[in-house]
């Protein structure tokens, strides 16, 4: 065998021992997804039966049980919400007394599983990403009798995991595509896209630059997104896929909430790898910690 033959095998041995290596790889990250899609699965389904349960209670002591009370009456307790009081934390409206809120649209377009949606800051644009991988807006003051969506952008390859909005407006996502994409409402178009690594798992902008988001990823990292510059500026290194990520007012702090039940607290102006400051999800150890799934402020 000549040593152009020996080398040519040797090469494509090597190559194959690459993507081998590479497809383990990802064989392992989506055993890692579903065992965490089902620990979430679980606490959903045991809040559900939980919040039944207190609504049951709730029915039978004001006597709305098997029908009792007329569908007239058992409304009478639903706020009346104008446009400026549906979904906006600064209605002023304390809902402590038992009130509940109301169905008022059924929003149709989407042909598969909706993983997010989000309003933006005025509660009159909803976007909306799933399975069919699509970002849909819909506007709230203007649905028409058909409601349907304002716009429907289609650039990912994959399906939509996470969407945010920043505070001007603009609305992001992230997907299985290993992207992280922005779009222009205003001019109903796609304006930037950086890739990622690993899968998209989570998105938000920061509130105090408009410009900037943070993502988290299924390859242990969240990372720090300028849309300016289309490009990844920081990444913070985790121990586990980071389910969930949010940002303080100041943009100074990054919380992530992971895979293991870990929430972080990172300091974007240091740039350290290690965390501010961690906190264990659940009981004590060694009881096991329980999957972050949303973190809010």
């Amino acid at each position: 065998m000549s040593s152009k033959s020996v080398s040519l095998q040797e090469a494509m041995e090597q190559e194959n021992r690459r993507l081998r290596s590479k497809l383990e790889k990802v064989e392992k990250e989506l055993r890692e997804l579903k065992r965490a899609y089902f620990e979430l699965s679980l606490r959903q389904g045991q809040c559900a039966n939980a919040t039944g349960e207190l609504y049951r209670a709730k029915d039978a002591k004001d006597g709305i049980v098997n029908g009792d009370s007329e569908p007239d009456k058992q409304n009478e307790h639903l706020p009346m919400a104008g446009p400026e009081e549906v979904a906006t934390p600064d209605a002023g409206k304390s809902f402590d007394d038992g009130r509940i809120f109301s169905f008022q649209h059924d929003l149709c377009g989407h042909i598969g599983a909706v993983y997010s949606i989000k309003f933006n800051k005025r509660g009159n644009f909803l976007a909306s990403g799933g399975f069919d991988k699509t970002v849909r807006i819909w506007n709230l003051d203007y649905l028409g009798g058909d409601k349907v969506a304002q716009d429907c952008f289609s650039e990912h390859g994959m399906y939509v995991s996470d969407v945010a909005w920043s505070v001007d407006g603009i609305v992001a996502s992230t997907s299985y595509d290993r992207t992280v994409k922005w779009f222009d409402v205003g001019a109903s178009r796609a304006t930037g896209s950086v890739e990622v690594e690993g899968f998209g798992l989570a998105l938000v902008f920061s509130p105090a630059d408009p410009a900037l988001l943070i993502a988290g990823t299924s390859q242990n990292a969240a990372v720090l997104v300028d849309t300016r510059a289309g490009r990844v500026a920081m990444r913070f290194a985790n121990d586990a896929m980071v389910n969930a990520v949010e940002a303080d007012a100041d943009g100074v702090r990054v919380l992530t909430g992971d895979a293991r039940g870990v929430l972080k607290a990172w300091d974007v102006r240091s740039r350290l790898d290690a965390p501010l400051w961690s906190v264990r999800n659940g009981d004590p150890a060694p009881a096991p910690a329980r999957a972050v799934s949303h973190v809010h402020l």
